[in-house]
């Protein structure tokens, strides 16, 4: 009897052991977990580490640590050790469909484009119209075309890079500003993320005329930007007069200090004439709740483009402008499904209209690309990848063109050589990989030559307007790699489009190409703009003739009787948008000039431009609600479609869709219904490709009628039902 009691006191004994064991376990890898939702993956990688070595975590119960371990080492760039964790949860659970898709990004980065296609394969199976997904299986088919090689570039490191991370360079004085976490004692503090230095700002002056890849020991930037935290990357205004840091916000306390070196914003310095750095302001649109950063101002279109990670974008970070209005700044707006993913977009530069960004959501070679979208005064054009060299299967950001000579900049990555974890590369585009092309334009019937032709076409993926000579030509530099499609274009002459294919090249006599041009009598467009709301001529509206035959736009400004005028070309489809400040954008229906006899069209537009009144109600017609319901009807959608298109063709509006009930049922019950009415609403707009972040939306239940159906009083139903309405209102612009 004694020897049972003691075999059962051993037993409980071991048991203890074991269930304490287990709780002690289970108390370390909460810590781990937490540390990982702290971002600060370092330290979660060497608690995980530590608890892996001792003992073995494959059970599908701690499944969800291994990825975490498995997304820690992606997020500091240990990409093999992130394949080898996510294999073993694949392994144990082959359909864990989150792992499919972080592995996939992660063999394309290593290179592993057949194991990449097979995992993001398994996963569309289950999530066919995952955009991210869809857009990393094209990365995979395109890989070839985008990682061709070639010497359209000259890519050279920085002598002034360090064997930590370096990035951000732009122009400034006689040399470069950039940020860096390997110039300063890296016994200091350090950020968790990656267990390495925070970043500062650092100034290095060009040695040499002609070597732009030399400069000397770099030097901190000013105490007055440099703190704790991390400091840079940097926008430095074209006069040197002031510039935009992004950096650690300082009232990260108020909230979630373990957060605090994760949080950036916007700071605004005014560089004095001795060269010291005077800090102005804020950004007034950072917030301790998500970062805002990466600023880059564009002086022409009084824009500034920059990043956040704020709620109601369409991935992890979007790039947003804010219009400069006077000494303020207007409320960011997303810039919308056609530059932004569901995946990052971050490190805007601009020049000439055209925007350079990185994105590791759209097509690409892995990791962050660089790409360029060019504005037309309206729209942004769909994103084009840079390929390589400029592009590697690693992170590829930071990209600036220089104001010397736009054929030179710098642009930063972690590809493989490179001296750290990231580096600032030197890029000069390379003459000699270049061929020459001469076009000459003669009239088809006298072969007469033929000056001043308008000669369009893209290189580099920048659009470029050129004209012939007096003599009828024209001499480019063509990438003897790449297809060119030219518009040639003269008034009174029919345009034509000239497809170039580059195979071609060796067939071509002496290197050149004659374009003969049949004359052809041109029309002639006239018309007015008015205000909608007074009858009276608008001067100063800016009018944007598209050709959409050949993709040509121009723009002509109202005079002051409102007038306007173009020439344009025949058997061509046109379309015709028109902006002022402080009104609705109008798009007047397209027209063609096939068949036109008369030579001058006289297309009065009385555009009635609308004047935007900021917070004024408009009722939407046809929104109307059945007793207790918030569905939206056939009409109703018809309805706000409207909403929609005013949405698109004013991109920098923010709305808010107010929804209004009856005074039946109780006040409580209609402000909730009122809700569920505005979230219907909201969410059928949204889900035309709106940023979440351009449409408000609130119900007010019955506290605002618009006529005399208030509580207990006599009404048809046809009066009750007026109330039950949705509204919208712009609340910036």
């Amino acid at each position: 009897m004694m020897l049972n009691f003691k075999n059962i006191a051993l037993l409980f004994l071991v048991f203890s052991l074991r269930l304490n064991t287990y709780a002690q376990t289970e108390k370390k890898l909460d810590k781990a977990e937490k540390l990982f939702i702290n971002l600060e993956y370092s330290l979660c990688i060497k608690k995980y580490e530590k608890l892996f070595h001792y003992k073995k975590f494959d059970s599908l119960k701690n499944i969800h640590h291994i990825l975490n371990l498995a997304d820690a080492y992606a997020k500091t760039k240990q990409y093999y050790k992130a394949k080898n964790n996510y294999l073993a949860i694949l392994k144990k659970k082959p359909n864990y469909y989150s792992a499919q898709l972080k592995i996939a990004d992660v063999l394309i980065r290593l290179k592993s484009i057949d194991e990449a296609n097979e995992y993001v394969s398994l996963y569309l199976k289950t999530y066919p119209n995952d955009s991210y997904a869809n857009n990393l299986y094209r990365s995979i088919l395109e890989y070839n075309l985008l990682d061709q090689a070639n010497e359209k570039y000259t890519i050279s490191n920085l002598n002034i890079n360090t064997s930590f991370s370096d990035f951000g360079a732009v122009e400034y004085n006689k040399g470069i500003v950039f940020s860096s976490n390997g110039l300063k004692n890296t016994s200091l503090k350090k950020y968790k993320w990656t267990d390495q230095p925070y970043y500062e700002l650092y100034y290095s002056e060009k040695q040499g005329q002609n070597d732009y890849a030399d400069f000397a020991n770099p030097i901190s930037l000013s105490d007055a930007i440099n703190k704790t935290y991390h400091d840079g990357p940097i926008w430095i205004e074209n006069g040197n007069k002031y510039c935009w840091v992004t950096a650690n916000q300082k009232s990260y306390k108020k909230f979630n200090s373990n957060l605090k070196d994760n949080v950036l914003g916007l700071y605004l310095y005014q560089i004095e004439s001795n060269g010291e750095f005077k800090f102005i302001k804020e950004f007034e649109y950072n917030r301790p709740t998500f970062s805002v950063g990466h600023a880059w101002f564009d002086e022409q279109l009084q824009m500034l483009f920059f990043v956040s990670d704020k709620p109601g974008g369409f991935g992890g970070t979007d790039l947003y402008i804010s219009r400069k209005i006077n000494e303020n700044w207007s409320t960011p707006v997303n810039l919308g499904k056609t530059i932004n993913t569901a995946g990052n977009e971050m490190f805007p530069f601009i020049i000439n209209h055209q925007l350079y960004f990185s994105s590791d959501g759209l097509v690409g070679l892995g990791g962050l690309d660089i790409y360029v979208s060019n504005y037309n005064g309206y729209f942004w054009s769909y994103p084009q990848n840079l390929k390589s060299p400029i592009n590697s299967s690693m992170d590829d950001f930071s990209f600036f063109i220089s104001e010397i000579d736009e054929d030179e900049g710098f642009f930063s990555s972690d590809r493989p050589n490179g001296k750290g974890c990231d580096d600032i590369y030197f890029f000069k585009s390379n003459e000699n990989f270049y061929q020459h092309l001469k076009i000459k334009v003669i009239e088809n019937k006298t072969k007469k030559e033929l000056e001043f032709v308008d000669v369009y076409y893209q290189k580099n993926l920048r659009e470029y307007k050129a004209k012939t000579n007096q003599n009828g030509e024209l001499e480019s530099l063509i990438n003897p790699l790449e297809d060119y499609e030219f518009i040639i274009s003269k008034p009174n002459y029919h345009t034509k489009k000239f497809l170039y294919f580059h195979e071609n090249f060796e067939g071509i006599k002496n290197n050149e190409i004659v374009i003969q041009l049949e004359p052809e009598q041109w029309l002639e467009l006239k018309g007015k703009v008015f205000d909608e709301e007074q009858n009276i001529a608008l001067d100063s509206a800016k009018v944007i003739l598209t050709n959409q035959t050949y993709q040509l736009s121009e723009y002509h400004y109202t005079d002051k009787n409102g007038l306007f005028n173009f020439t344009l070309d025949t058997n061509c489809q046109y379309q015709i948008f028109v902006q002022k400040e402080g009104y609705f954008n109008e798009q007047a229906n397209q027209f063609n000039t096939e068949k036109m006899n008369n030579t001058t069209l006289y297309y009065d537009l009385y555009l009635h431009l609308n004047k935007i009144h900021l917070n004024q109600a408009y009722v939407l017609k046809n929104i109307y609600y059945e007793t207790d319901q918030w569905d939206l009807n056939e009409d109703s959608k018809k309805e706000l479609d409207k909403i929609v298109k005013i949405l698109n063709q004013n991109p920098y509006i923010v709305i808010e869709l107010s929804s209004h009930t009856d005074s039946r049922a109780s006040f409580k019950y209609n402000l909730e219904l009122s809700n569920k009415r505005a979230l219907e609403a909201f969410k059928y707009i949204v889900s035309k490709g709106i940023a979440h972040g351009r449409v408000k939306y609130k119900g007010y239940g019955e506290k605002y009628p618009i006529n005399r159906c208030t509580n207990n009083s006599p009404c048809s139903e046809e009066e009750f039902r007026i109330n039950r309405r949705t509204e919208f209102k712009v609340i910036t612009y």
